[in-house]
């Protein structure tokens, strides 16, 4: 018989009973040498498979695995034989081997099945791993619900309760595959775990037999860049250790490059390459040179940032937001793990044989490794490493010491090249069969540049093909302009504030990809083609700068719809109206590029509508606003033909789709337009522009009435010097606080402001002579307030008096008020002669002038008011010497202000008409 039938006979068996002969054997093999007898092997299939074999069978068993010399049985290379066409490890290895699944083991079962019920069978099963596929479903869970015991079968009744039924899944479908999967020799229990096992089988060969996309360049690399097996070698080494190590490459080299040019000399790329990873990465002094002149220029020096930009994208796309849709390439598992320094063939060759005495050593022994390193990794973050001192201590601890010279090979293969640690996991994973700690796939090869494979630089740049958008074509830059103005201000976006954080050096220029960056963020709506962006760059790119936007003027051009720039210092310019800038909804056609028939035809048609609303009064509006839901003045076309129907409006199809035509946009039907040439409604007065040009004019038609207003600078200053004296005002202090530079000059608004703070009652006209005396040489809008107040504080002490001690400071005594009062030369003649009357009557009859007054000042301020002054005159019997006239000249002679009103000055009257008539002033 065939030795490979019997060997498929007892797998299908013991892979039916799930079962693992190893441990049947093994407690008859307590030295664990690999060996049992003839009646041990034999009493152990018995007892375990549960099948009687052949004596013919038997013997073709002893023939393969009999050890003739002692008379014993290998059964390690029997449990190896049966187990390995189900060991995905040994698979690898031996690619002739096969896996058997379910129904296979099931067909060598059964060998009379029908195949068109395997057919069936297989078309069911396919429908089944679709549906679970799609909707992720865990079907193993509920049948294990029922096993208790973990057995791996389930009564058949169980089995039906249990399984997942899509619609159009018949119970007689249910029982096919029951039947697929009942047990050998028990048909009223199901092996639900071949049943999931060929689900999933299923779903993989579905996952990997799907068609694959077009093929992503691993890793970025830019096409100017050459790619030799040279360069590629060194660079994947340093970006691995970036990668690995999150290194910072910029922070090594920006420090050089204080001018920001992106170039380096060679001696500073070569100290911070060495700086930034040439320890980690084990660099040598050729690797460096190889990347020197991979990124050399012609003038001897190096381009560092295109260096950090390689470095920063090893494993990503640039500009990866601008591609949503694009499938970054990962690194394979296992690619950046390296262990320490490459061997020799020679030493390669011995640490093999080491390994091998080793995994040897542990697999007879059942050593668990990994366990005992770890406990050395836990003072730190889990690091995977241990020191030599550690490795050799738990060598030595699990028995498995060596020879110093291995020793000194296993540092070396499983050491890291900086720190000189040994990686414990690789070494548990080289010598344990049973421990996986890391996962190495398979790398494909890359696929160079100079390959034919269709991969233009632009898709090898950023990693895929990017899709095109729209087709090209003419791109009115004009227009496009004013739709960007429109969006923005509809918006209210400043764009500035979208860009200027791109250009920390406040240069005024980006690059291209940063600036269309920019123009997503701001959300331009609809999105820029490429053609549309295409005609910014070409209109906004510097021209000393190629490949960068100046910004400035874009940002400049776009945010005019708010203000112009620099309008303080042009207050006279005129802000045009935000309104010019708003477009109309794209789409929107004006009747008047129609051609005359048609132009014609539509006035008509609208002439019509028009007379027939004004003869049946409709009210056009509510019809149509109960359609508008978003409330943004648009109807679809169905619902506008709906609302036209509904008010009786006929109009034919030609027609209709003429007023669509006329009226639509890009959000439909704008009905508040077609509505405004229809049913037009008066529109409300504004009453606010009303009221405010009222407000205007009235403000402009009332004139300022001066009083006692002069014209002579000396009088001005006297009045300003007076008051400066009696109430002792501070005038230079609120002045001051308007000039922040010292420069001796303020403004003339803030001259006059200045003045009204301090308390100084001129008039308009006083002020435009002071500031006219007193106006800046160099600037005419400024006044030399400096110069003003050495002037007025000259009535308290002169400037730089320390200078000049023997100079005698004359005491400024201000004028009474009355001496400013001035007469023309009628009432100065009227105001002498009544004087000397008067004079000549008080010297006659001795009257007392001063009392009388007296009486009336209650307050003792020395003045009484102009009807009191004519009732004192009266009272003391004077009325016959002075007429009306003559009292009042003597009043507006000494006539003071006091607060609001005019009083006159009785102590300076009487002391005036004592002089006259030669008397002592004041005494009784």
């Amino acid at each position: 018989m065939d030795i490979e039938a019997i060997e498929n006979k007892i797998r299908n068996a013991v892979l039916a009973k799930r079962i693992r002969i190893s441990e049947y054997f093994g407690d008859y093999d307590k030295l664990h040498s690999g060996y049992l007898t003839r009646s041990q092997f034999f009493r152990c299939l018995d007892q375990t498979i549960g099948i009687y074999l052949t004596p013919e069978e038997c013997n073709d068993l002893l023939h393969k695995y009999d050890v003739k010399c002692n008379g014993t049985v290998n059964y390690k290379h029997f449990i190896d034989v049966i187990d390995k066409r189900f060991n995905p490890n040994e698979m690898d290895k031996d690619p002739s081997l096969q896996i058997v699944t379910a129904p296979e083991i099931l067909k060598d079962i059964n060998p009379e099945m029908d195949p068109d019920i395997m057919k069936y069978y297989d078309t069911i099963m396919k429908q089944l791993s679709t549906y679970y596929k799609y909707h992720g479903t865990d079907i193993l869970t509920p049948f294990q619900d029922f096993d208790k015991l973990n057995s791996g079968t389930v009564a058949r009744h169980q089995f039906y309760r249990s399984i997942i039924c899509p619609v159009g899944l018949s119970d007689k479908m249910v029982s096919m595959i029951a039947s697929h999967y009942a047990v050998p020799g028990k048909p009223d229990f199901i092996n639900y775990i071949y049943f999931c096992n060929d689900v999933r089988d299923r779903i993989k060969s579905m996952e990997t037999d799907r068609s694959v996309g077009p093929s992503v360049p691993y890793g970025y690399w830019p096409p100017e860049l050459p790619k030799s097996p040279e360069i590629l070698e060194v660079i994947d080494k340093i970006r691995n250790v970036v990668f690995l190590r999150g290194i910072r490459m910029p922070e090594f080299f920006k420090d050089y490059d204080r001018l920001h040019s992106g170039l380096v000399t060679e001696s500073q790329f070569i100290r911070g390459l060495n700086l930034a990873c040439g320890k980690e990465a084990n660099l040598t002094e050729q690797d460096i040179q190889t990347v020197r002149k991979c990124f050399n220029t012609p003038d001897g020096k190096v381009r560092y940032r295109d260096f950090c930009d390689l470095m920063e994208h090893a494993f990503n796309i640039p500009h990866l937001e601008k591609y949503p849709r694009a499938e970054v390439c990962r690194p394979p598992n296992g690619s950046l793990f390296k262990l320490g320094t490459k061997l020799t063939g020679a030493e390669e060759k011995q640490l093999k044989t080491v390994l091998g005495k080793l995994s040897h050593k542990v697999e007879k022994r059942q050593l668990l490794v990994n366990p005992f390193f770890r406990g050395y990794d836990q003072k730190e973050a889990y690091r995977r490493l241990v020191s030599k001192s550690q490795f050799e201590r738990t060598l030595d601890y699990l028995g498995l010491s060596v020879l110093p010279m291995d020793f000194y090979l296993l540092c070396k293969k499983f050491g890291d090249p900086t720190t000189g640690d040994i990686n414990y996991i690789a070494f548990s994973q080289a010598i344990d069969k049973e421990f996986s700690g890391f996962k190495v796939d398979s790398l494909e090869p890359e696929i160079l540049a100079d390959e034919p494979a269709g991969i233009s630089p632009e898709e090898q740049q950023i990693g895929f093909k990017p899709q095109p958008r729209t087709r090209g074509g003419k791109v009115d830059l004009g227009e496009l302009l004013g739709r960007l103005r429109h969006h923005v201000l509809v918006n209210r976006v400043r764009t500035v504030d979208f860009i200027k954080d791109f250009d920390p050096l406040r240069s005024g220029r980006i690059p291209i990809s940063v600036f269309r960056r920019a123009l997503s963020m701001i959300g331009f709506d609809p999105e820029l083609t490429d053609a549309q962006f295409g005609a910014l760059v070409k209109g906004y790119e510097d021209p000393r700068n190629p490949g960068h936007i100046v910004w400035t003027n874009f940002t400049h051009d776009i945010d005019s719809v708010f203000t112009i720039p620099d309008l303080e210092k042009k207050p006279n310019v005129k802000v045009p109206l935000s309104e010019i800038y708003q477009l109309p909804k794209v789409g929107a056609v004006n009747a008047v590029t129609f051609n005359p028939p048609e132009r014609v035809q539509f006035e008509a048609l609208i002439c019509r509508l028009k007379e027939r609303i004004g003869q049946r009064h409709l009210m056009m509006y509510p019809a149509f606003k109960d359609f508008d839901k978003y409330n943004n003045g648009h109807l679809s076309r169905s619902q506008f033909h709906r609302c036209l129907a509904q008010l009786n409006l006929e109009v034919s199809e030609k027609q209709a789709d003429l007023l669509e035509e006329v009226f639509s946009d890009e959000l439909g039907v704008d009905y508040v337009r077609f509505l405004d040439q229809v049913d037009p409604q008066q529109k409300p007065e504004e009453m606010y522009s009303k009221l405010m040009n009222e407000i205007h004019q009235l403000n402009n038609s009332k004139k300022i009435h001066e009083q006692g207003a002069t014209s002579d600078i000396n009088c001005i200053l006297e009045k300003i010097k007076t008051k400066v004296y009696r109430q002792r005002v501070k005038i230079g202090d609120h002045m001051k606080d308007f000039d922040k530079l010292n420069s001796g000059r303020i403004l003339k608004a803030n001259f006059r402001r200045a003045f009204d703070l301090d308390g100084f009652e001129l008039q308009p006209s006083e002020m435009g002579i002071l500031e006219k005396v007193y106006e800046s040489c160099k600037e005419p809008d400024f006044v030399d307030y400096k110069a003003f107040i050495k002037e007025i504080e000259s009535i308290f002490t002169l400037d730089h008096l320390e200078k000049y001690p023997q100079v005698e400071v004359i005491r400024y005594k201000p004028p009474a008020d009355w001496t400013l009062n001035t007469l023309s030369a009628d009432e100065i003649c009227v105001y002498e002669e009544s004087l000397n009357r008067l004079a000549e009557q008080v010297r006659k009859k001795q009257v007392q002038l001063f009392p009388p007054f007296e009486d009336f000042d209650r307050l003792n301020i020395g003045s009484v008011t102009q009807s009191q002054f004519h009732r004192v005159l009266t009272e003391l019997g004077l009325q016959n010497v002075l007429s009306l006239r003559d009292i009042r000249v003597l009043a507006q002679r000494f006539l003071v202000k006091v607060g609001s009103g005019d009083n006159v000055n009785y102590v300076a009257f009487c002391d005036a008409v004592h002089d006259a008539a030669n008397m002592e002033k004041r005494i009784p």
